[in-house]
């Protein structure tokens, strides 16, 4: 009972008394069951308990309450609200942890004597593969070499475990791809011991490890192609009288150009005089003639 008195220098007044009985609060109105995590959603389980007015009063649960948002961010809750005491939370963060607070809301008013939002727990989303390398550029060095370069991912998504090269002949279409040893953190690869003019498919990804697996982020691929080298020797060469004073010499382009043929050179001494080599004769033929 409350008694509200006044009093001043000439007496008191004593106001009609009032009975108001106080319940105590829950003070955990609500428990989740195991978290399910994916690497975009959360899915929450709530179990909640009856408030202590429940036994004299016809307290029913009319809905849940959910907020949500990034641990540590300062940003502002999303509220969720459901009939059912599941909640599945989409469109969330990979591998970020986040800050829920849930309770159910009674009816009538009077049920709800627990504090708002009384159960608060963290929940971390799955990670996810990182996303590609980027900045990715490949440059020749040599007839026979290219690098590879590239920066950082935008997106880890845990810890960076390594990142994969692998490279193959642009044609003919259906050349096998040749993969290299995982690369531990360095940005930069040589390619050596490729063909010369030659196009090549080049390839690089990230990874990170998650349960012991690695997750691949999608490759970032680049053509190039390796600068001109020198030809291999013309073959079936052969040569035949054309005159007293003349031969004709015929041959077939060389199996590996590895560049763009310009010019044939042939070369001959004089055999009857036994001239050195040194002194022999060169003569430049186009490389659409056949000498």
């Amino acid at each position: 009972y409350y008694t509200c008195k006044a009093i001043n220098c000439y007496g008191s007044a004593t106001e009609n008394t009032s009975y108001v009985k106080v319940y105590e609060p829950i003070s955990q109105p609500c428990k989740h069951g195991p978290l399910s995590e994916s690497p975009s959603t959360i899915n929450v389980s709530l179990s909640c308990s009856r408030p202590p007015v429940a036994d004299r009063y016809s307290c029913k649960i009319i809905n849940y309450l959910l907020k949500l948002r990034r641990a540590n961010s300062g940003e502002d809750f999303v509220q969720h609200q459901s009939l059912s005491p599941t909640f599945v939370l989409p469109g969330l963060i990979p591998y970020t942890w986040y800050r829920i607070q849930a309770m159910a809301r009674y009816s009538p008013a009077y049920c709800n004597t627990a504090p708002f939002y009384g159960l608060s727990f963290t929940a971390r989303t799955e990670p996810v593969a990182p996303s590609p390398p980027r900045s990715v550029k490949v440059a020749t060095i040599t007839s026979d070499s290219v690098v590879i370069t590239w920066s950082h991912p935008q997106y880890v998504n845990r810890t960076l475990s390594g990142y994969r090269v692998w490279y193959k002949k642009t044609f003919p279409r259906g050349t096998e791809w040749t993969f290299l040893p995982a690369i531990p953190v360095s940005h930069r690869k040589l390619l050596p011991g490729l063909d010369p003019f030659t196009s090549y498919s080049v390839c690089v990804r990230a990874s990170n490890v998650y349960q012991k697996k690695s997750q691949w982020s999608k490759p970032s691929c680049l053509t190039v192609m390796t600068h001109e080298g020198i030809p291999s020797p013309p073959h079936n060469v052969e040569y035949s009288q054309h005159s007293s004073t003349s031969v004709r010499v015929t041959w077939q382009p060389p199996v590996r150009p590895n560049g763009v043929i310009a010019r044939y050179n042939v070369s001959y001494v004089d055999g009857i005089h036994s001239r050195p080599v040194q002194s022999a004769r060169v003569q430049s033929v186009p490389a659409n003639n056949d000498g």
